[in-house]
């Protein structure tokens, strides 16, 4: 159930994510007292809601990797082969933008994230 409710609160903060959010505003969105909101977003979101953000990025081009394993050892191997094999088979090279981890609540079986790495041709 709480899962739930903070899939709704986010749903509520991503809706007025350009607004200056009132966390009580949110707490009250999904029925729940602010000290219960806090502690219960915080738990299963890992962060505070004060640290939900939206992040302007640029455009950039990005290489996706697909990390199989079950846990995150998969990753170093990822990008282990990103800078042994495919960057020098392909002359892309890794840039100053963001990279991202992105994890499915539902994917396939086996995956532990995809990895975006972004990149430009040398």
């Amino acid at each position: 159930m709480s899962i739930q409710l903070i899939q709704q609160a986010i749903c509520y903060m991503e809706e007025h994510i350009y607004e200056k959010i009132n966390y009580a505003e949110v707490a009250k969105s999904v029925h729940m007292s602010s000290y219960n909101f806090h502690r219960t977003f915080s738990f299963i979101a890992g962060m505070t809601a004060n640290g939900y953000t939206i992040w302007d990025t640029r455009p950039a081009d990005y290489v996706v990797f697909k990390c199989f394993g079950p846990d995150s050892d998969c990753l170093g191997e990822t990008w282990s082969k990103f800078f042994k094999e495919f960057s020098p088979q392909t002359g892309y090279v890794q840039t100053d933008d963001t990279d991202y981890e992105i994890y499915f609540e539902n994917g396939e079986k086996d995956l532990f994230c995809e990895l975006w790495i972004p990149v430009r041709k040398e």
